[in-house]
């Protein structure tokens, strides 16, 4: 991160980011989340699902701020119910920011296909993203799909984790 341009960081392995956050006085215009809750939050935890907004809530997102998310605070199937469900979350938090956090704004962004454009206007401005091959190659078998996920969802992964469908073509 700090070769990236960063001038500080906080390893989420050995410390409470929100409490590091908290106890620097640090506010951001915009925190990005692209995970969405954690990666305990399968395990039930619902503090580790909505980690990011009470993150924010708690003084770390700024007056008239954004706090983005792809997923919300939980990761799973687009069923009617969840989608009623993420849609009173929306408008709900949305209001809450608004009224509470001085004019703050929460979006949540689920992208269901590529975008070309966006990724070529990105590595137009020189954005690259590293590719993790710690684990070696994962193949488009049950297994590889099976082990990437696993890998991408530890949280340990350096960069993107790449699905080979077969040569010469992958699915990041």
């Amino acid at each position: 991160v700090l070769s990236l341009g960063a001038n500080a960081h906080i390893d989420y392995r050995t410390h409470d980011v929100w409490e590091v956050v908290r106890s620097r006085g640090l506010q951001f215009d915009v925190i990005y989340d692209p995970i969405g809750g954690s990666s305990s939050a399968s395990d039930g935890n619902d503090d580790a699902r909505d980690a990011v907004w009470r993150g924010s809530v708690d003084g770390a997102l700024a007056r008239r701020g954004h706090l983005v998310t792809i997923t919300g605070d939980s990761q799973g199937a687009m069923t009617v119910p969840v989608l009623l469900q993420r849609a009173f979350q929306i408008v709900s938090r949305n209001l809450y920011a608004f009224f509470m956090m001085g004019g703050a704004a929460y979006h949540q962004h689920t992208q269901f296909g590529g975008n070309a454009e966006a990724l070529e206007s990105l590595t137009a401005m020189g954005v690259r993203v590293p590719v993790d091959h710690s684990r070696g190659k994962y193949l488009f078998t049950l297994d590889g799909v099976r082990d990437a996920f696993r890998h991408q969802m530890s949280g340990r992964a350096r960069g993107k984790v790449v699905v080979t469908i077969f040569q010469g073509l992958s699915l990041i």
